[in-house]
């Protein structure tokens, strides 16, 4: 097993463990990580019975009280409605501020779950255990949580840290091979703003290979999750650094709106947002080396998109992607700000770029 700490001031530091078969362990993990012996687990019904009643199990025999909450499965869940019934969840299994609620899944569920737990009474406990590729590098670290509104993606959120993180990669065994596929939109994120070994790397393999080696997903697992562990260390709340882990978001949350989180998963709008932001680099001079070629031949590698086809019997919505992002929250002072590349493996913030070389990069797409 690796241990990554994430360390933050005020006991607010915790740890990201990654490795095989830990959900199986779960409890004797926790011990000394969390007070709380009463806990709600939330997961959604994909995976209600294969990890979710064994978990509940487990911690019950372990001595824990343990309930299991069941949401349905889909970004559609992620809304204001959904916290609502989960509240009521955690008073009918009696849980207090002294319990803790264990996010078990995607990051549907962390994020939707995660928000509840830092609203239910004021505040309990959170543990993420992610079982997605795309949840176990990126949204289960950091204490971002936030549900969706009709005009935008997570629009009402807060930051709540987990009190850890729990990444079993033998969960990724038994991901569809499109979910392994969007995890994997993230890693290339990480390595575009700041691992360029890692880019490199991805450029000699593919997702057959990365799915026949369990030894590269852990590893792959944990060098992005250092490097979200650093990025939030260094700043928790988004301030400055940490705007750095959008890079490609802009794009992407507009997409995801515009589309009403039906025609793309996360990571392939995250796919198609990177190689925006990439072409975007390019077009106002922020690029120092060629990098959209290499980002677009490196994509479809894993199975990833590069283009927008949200309906082939239109023209690509620019106008409405360009609303959606008028509403992102990297709105500063009614400027966009952009994560654009100068290179693989460093990134810049960019303010204020003009809306015909926004609205021209869409239609190239």
């Amino acid at each position: 097993m690796r241990t990554i700490r994430v360390h933050l001031p005020e006991q607010r530091a915790y740890d990201i463990l990654i490795g095989n078969g830990l959900l199986g362990s779960v409890a004797s993990l926790l011990e000394s990580r969390i007070e709380a012996r009463h806990v709600a687990v939330v997961t959604d019904e994909h995976l209600a019975e294969s990890y979710g009643a064994p978990l509940r199990d487990s911690l019950r025999n372990a001595g824990w009280r343990a309930e299991l909450v069941v949401l349905p499965a889909g970004e559609e869940t992620k809304t204001l409605e959904t916290l609502e019934k989960l509240y009521e969840s955690f008073l009918d299994a009696g849980l207090d501020r002294t319990g803790a609620v264990l996010a078990l899944g995607g990051g549907v569920v962390g994020d939707t779950a995660g928000f509840a737990a830092s609203t239910y009474k004021r505040g309990v406990d959170l543990v993420q255990l992610p079982t997605t590729l795309l949840a176990q590098v990126d949204s289960s670290i950091g204490g971002k949580v936030a549900v969706n509104l009709r005009r935008g993606k997570n629009l009402v959120g807060a930051f709540h840290q987990p009190r850890a993180v729990v990444a079993d990669v033998a969960a990724l065994e038994t991901l569809p091979e499109g979910e392994l596929a969007a995890g994997m939109a993230e890693v290339v994120k990480y390595a575009i703003i700041m691992d360029r070994p890692l880019f490199e790397e991805l450029e000699q393999r593919n997702l057959a290979t990365l799915k026949a080696d369990d030894t590269l997903t852990e590893e792959i697992v944990t060098r992005c999750a250092a490097i979200k562990a650093k990025v939030v260390a260094a700043d928790e709340k988004e301030s400055g650094l940490r705007a750095i882990l959008n890079c490609g978001h802009t794009f992407a949350h507009a997409i995801e709106t515009v589309s009403r989180y039906r025609k793309l998963s996360h990571g392939e709008a995250v796919a198609v947002g990177l190689v925006a932001a990439a072409r975007l680099a390019e077009r106002l001079g922020v690029a120092q080396e060629p990098v959209s070629e290499r980002v677009e031949r490196l994509l479809p590698r894993y199975s990833l998109p590069v283009a927008l086809r949200l309906d082939t019997a239109k023209p690509v919505p620019s106008k409405e992607l360009l609303e959606a992002m008028s509403h992102d929250k990297k709105v500063r002072d009614g400027k966009l700000r952009f994560i654009l590349p100068v290179r693989i493996g460093e990134v810049r913030i960019v303010s204020d770029v003009r809306e015909e070389d926004i609205a021209g990069v869409l239609q190239a797409l």
